[in-house]
């Protein structure tokens, strides 16, 4: 189901949907998130999730694949989008272990 979910979105590769899958099977691990959802932006053209932690705030995953660049303008503009969620960058590596990066106000890459 949650599969079927992700490819309706429209206009995510599979890479995308299956990083997606991914995160949110290892989230719904965490007893401190509730209602994990994953959601497709048309326009940041990006798949990210957002789930609320218990105590109602909300929070927002971009899953990203170890071996690509990271998208900055892509994390700062989803930032600004979901501006009262706290922020995470899920980087999947091909052993299927998942490192989580709070992002706080803006990420920038080092001129």
């Amino acid at each position: 189901m949650l599969q079927q979910r992700v490819l309706q979105t429209g206009g995510m590769d599979a890479i995308n949907s299956a990083l997606a899958k991914q995160v949110c099977t290892d989230l719904m691990k965490d007893n401190n998130l509730t209602n994990i959802k994953i959601d497709y932006d048309k326009d940041l053209e990006a798949v990210y999730l957002w789930s609320q932690y218990e105590d109602g705030r909300l929070v927002a995953f971009l899953p990203t694949l170890y071996s690509k660049s990271i998208d900055f303008t892509l994390v700062n503009n989803l930032q600004q989008k979901l501006s009262s969620s706290i922020t995470f960058l899920a980087i999947v590596d091909n052993t299927a272990n998942i490192l989580y990066y709070q992002i706080s106000n803006k990420l920038l890459e080092k001129q």
